[in-house]
């Protein structure tokens, strides 16, 4: 639900689907699904990178709380998710870059 909801450009929509990713990536773990659960994190903060970089002082302060307690590799693939996505950009507006998959 928290996809659809995002898929509509509220950037307050994409912040609960970066969360619920976030959340659903520690219950994977826990649950030993550890593939899904990096794939779902690496997801969710790339979500709120995204989100940050539109000027959103919410998400900027949340991304750089997680991006600090996140391992390197995550980050570097987070970078490289958000590297992929801009090269795919056309120069759409902010909001527009803020892609859900």
């Amino acid at each position: 639900m928290a996809r659809l909801a995002a898929s509509h450009g509220d950037l307050e929509d994409a912040l609960d689907l970066a969360d619920a990713l976030i959340r659903s990536s520690d219950l994977y773990e826990l649950t030993g699904v550890l593939p899904l659960a990096q794939v779902r994190l690496i997801e969710g903060v790339g979500l709120y990178k995204r989100v940050a970089s539109t000027g959103h002082e919410v998400a900027d302060q949340c991304f750089q709380r997680i991006a600090a307690a996140m391992p390197a590799s995550v980050m570097e693939r987070v970078m490289e998710e958000d590297r992929q996505l801009a090269a795919q950009s056309d120069g759409n507006a902010a909001v527009d870059s803020v892609r859900i998959h």
